[in-house]
């Protein structure tokens, strides 16, 4: 993870506080699970594709985006229905600690991940990732998505979610003032 760049803007005191941030979610992860269960841990999201937000404020860095962390683990699913409520608290838990919105952590198996290969989920994660922790699980062709096997509902769900989102911004906005840096920074 040195000299990486997690935003489009290339500064490195925002990169140095994402590694570090990185560092202390991928040390509680492995603390909770243990390195046997685990496989890799990969940062996905906008983070992952080196475009996350962040901006410095009083000479404070914010992380604006959440940090979304997938968890391929080793194991049966009872694996994961066992820590599925531990990963939410820490996620939780986290989040507080490096003061950002929401951390995502997510429990997936090497099965998982090869049944859904077809899906806007998967082509995701492989698009932009980094390994944080582990070995790649994802085998050595990243590029085997044949787009015409990615259902049309998948692209419409998503497509109707991001909408939602618009709509709930907006109306969170409805009858506040805007001028509050803090309401700047939600939308």
């Amino acid at each position: 993870m040195i000299n990486q760049k997690f935003t489009l803007y290339g500064i490195t005191e925002i990169d140095l506080k994402i590694k570090d941030d990185l560092q202390l979610i991928v040390r509680e992860i492995l603390e909770l699970l243990g390195e046997k269960n685990v496989q890799s841990i990969i940062l996905a999201g906008s983070f992952g594709k080196g475009e996350g937000c962040a901006f410095i404020n009083n000479d404070k860095i914010k992380i604006v985006n959440d940090y979304d962390i997938n968890i391929v683990y080793k194991g049966s699913r009872i694996f994961k229905l066992k820590n599925k409520n531990k990963m939410s608290s820490l996620a939780k838990k986290i989040a507080e600690n490096i003061n950002i919105k929401q951390v995502d952590l997510g429990l997936i198996s090497i099965k998982e991940i090869k049944k859904y290969k077809n899906s806007l989920e998967y082509y995701d994660l492989i698009s932009g990732h980094r390994i944080l922790y582990g070995e790649n699980p994802f085998g050595g062709d990243l590029t085997g998505i044949n787009s015409d096997k990615i259902s049309l509902f998948e692209g419409s769900w998503l497509l109707r979610n991001r909408g939602i989102g618009l709509i709930l911004a907006g109306l969170y906005f409805i009858g506040k003032k805007h001028n509050n840096f803090i309401n700047k920074e939600n939308l």
